[in-house]
């Protein structure tokens, strides 16, 4: 397939469609959705890739993927000119800091907002800035996040960001950190984070 500046590149995941389903509010009366005619790259070696393939997903689960699918009840996406692949995988992201765009520009200047601005930081503006990063990434094609919340020691800036987490449709990994500023991280506060998450993660934070 040819790909010029005018191909739009539509990124699907196959293991995380859900996440894409959720934020495009797209809906089915049998809630199936089958995305028609794109170029899968399946990174499966025994489906390949399939210069023109359909895949049909069901209650944001991929039930079958090959060249043509009859589903007649499935709301159609044309994938002409698209491509149908995995989401991308973000394995290290200080989501907290992404609402500082174009203001620090080398190592020296990270790290010194990351000590200057991070004292002034409210659970609301943590939870704003890590919503803001999720969301940039489903719309880059990123569909699986490891936040890396290096300056939290406070439960409620924590529950925030998985607040945040949970909220964005991702699949992530929340890095709660062992030791801050050579503090040790007490063992009920990380108890209560996975306590949240086991009420709150719907399975997909972790």
């Amino acid at each position: 397939m040819q790909m010029t500046n005018k191909t739009i590149v539509s990124i699907f995941t196959f293991i995380l469609f859900g996440t894409l389903m959720g934020c495009a509010q797209i809906s089915s009366q049998n809630n199936e959705i089958l995305l028609q005619g794109g170029y899968v790259l399946s990174m499966d070696s025994e489906i390949g890739d399939l210069t023109s393939g359909d895949v049909l997903i069901r209650d944001g689960q991929i039930i079958e993927v090959g060249a043509s699918i009859d589903a007649p009840q499935a709301q159609v996406i044309d994938a002409t000119d698209m491509v149908i692949m995995p989401g991308f995988v973000e394995t290290h992201w200080h989501m907290w800091e992404s609402s500082w765009r174009g203001m620090a520009n080398d190592a020296a200047e990270y790290f010194y907002y990351s000590q200057v601005l991070a004292p002034h930081y409210t659970p609301e503006d943590f939870h704003a800035a890590v919503k803001y990063a999720a969301l940039e990434a489903i719309n880059a094609g990123i569909t699986t996040v490891h936040n890396w919340p290096e300056v939290q020691n406070d439960f409620e800036n924590v529950q925030a960001e998985m607040q945040a987490l949970v909220e964005s449709g991702l699949r992530t990994k929340m890095g709660y950190l062992a030791i801050i500023e050579g503090e040790m991280t007490e063992e009920p506060q990380l108890s209560r984070a996975i306590d949240w998450i086991n009420e709150n993660g719907e399975q997909r934070l972790g």
